[in-house]
């Protein structure tokens, strides 16, 4: 836990590594009816960041970090949910970096999930 951030905008420093980042992302909606309320089905999609400090053994500490991310997202249908909104949760893919010229040298796999869930028009925190 202490190291799981969501939005961090502080520069990552080698005593918070290895850590989690949450960052969120855009949201899309597709109307699925002409009736009113109009029924909209929600695609929210955010990235997760597994970041390990870059040494011997950093790519596969940030590899098997992802891992258990993956299987900690989708480990029950409690976990599946975002703020109770969530009806499927998918892990899109994932890509990684290695960055030694700052002052933190780190090794990143970054995971893109996308969240889907239904909500009638005007009320966008209820799901159906």
């Amino acid at each position: 836990g202490s190291h799981v951030y969501i939005d961090r905008v502080d520069e990552l420093l080698q005593a918070d590594l290895p850590t989690i980042h949450i960052e969120g992302g855009g949201e899309e909606s597709t109307p699925d009816s002409l009736s009113f309320p109009t029924v909209y089905t929600r695609f929210y999609r955010f990235t997760v960041a597994c970041v390990c400090g870059q040494s011997s053994g950093a790519a596969k500490a940030a590899r098997n970090l992802g891992k258990q991310v993956e299987a900690a997202i989708l480990a029950s249908t409690s976990t599946a949910t975002a703020g109770g909104l969530a009806k499927m949760l998918t892990f899109t893919g994932s890509t990684e970096a290695k960055d030694g010229n700052g002052a933190t040298s780190f090794f990143e796999v970054r995971q893109t999930w996308q969240a889907q869930y239904i909500t009638l028009g005007g009320a966008p925190d209820t799901p159906i």
